[in-house]
């Protein structure tokens, strides 16, 4: 959980919260992940979600950016940066080691996380709007909330030395926002405040990124006890 405060005429303080569980792992299981290599796939957004006016692409670029980084440095509590790939431009790219040849002896997972697709047909602006309203006429007692499902994709690939079926897990999880915004926020600057709230809570998006990976590993144990 996150709580913090952000400084736009006024405070906006916002609070996450996620039904994300918390496994815990057994004594020498993250040992399997130190020879594990990851590939970051960038977060989807839908183009209906896009902030595209008024200079707000940036936000969503540091949004984007703010998820590379939780997922390189939950990751690096596994594994050696250096195992670390950035999927650019279709290549899965690092500075220091040549992907082609860390997969010929090492497992590689791609890890890849979206917003899942919103069944009612609204948008992250629609929710936000309503949100937004709740909390100003209430003059800020009711806070903004906004429930985002996600979903969490896990694809293991063995080494050639080692070959195995590709394997592949799924974890749908919720994240829940709710935010206190100052009342003197003019309404076109407000969907921006969301964004720049959001990009500051970097302890809880690690934290949930590390989450993940332990879910990864529960169940794909079996496999790499095997490499």
């Amino acid at each position: 959980m996150a709580v913090f405060c952000f400084s736009l005429l006024g405070c906006a303080v916002g609070m996450k919260s996620t039904n994300l569980k918390d496994v815990p792992s057994q004594a020498g299981d993250t040992d399997l992940l130190k020879s594990v290599g990851y590939v970051i796939h960038d977060e989807v957004i839908s183009n209906k979600d896009k902030i595209i006016n008024n200079g707000y692409m940036d936000s969503e670029r540091e949004y984007l950016d703010s998820e590379r980084r939780s997922w390189i440095t939950a990751a690096s509590g596994f594994t050696d940066p250096k195992n670390i790939f950035i999927m650019t431009d279709g290549k899965p790219t690092n500075g220091s080691n040549s992907f082609p040849e860390f997969a010929k002896t090492h497992p590689v997972v791609d890890v890849y996380v979206k917003a899942a697709p919103d069944e009612s047909g609204l948008s992250m602006d629609d929710v936000a709007y309503g949100s937004f309203w709740i909390t100003f006429l209430t003059l800020g007692i009711t806070p903004a909330y906004l429930p985002i499902p996600y979903v969490a994709s896990f694809t293991l690939s063995m080494p050639e030395d080692k070959p195995a079926p590709i394997s592949h897990w799924d974890y749908s999880y919720d994240r829940q926002e709710y935010y206190w915004l100052p009342l003197l926020i003019p309404m076109e600057n407000y969907l921006d405040t969301f964004a720049k709230v959001d990009n500051s809570s970097a302890l809880w998006e690690t934290d949930e990124k590390r989450r993940l990976i332990l879910r990864f590993l529960q169940d794909a144990k079996p496999l790499l006890q095997q490499h």
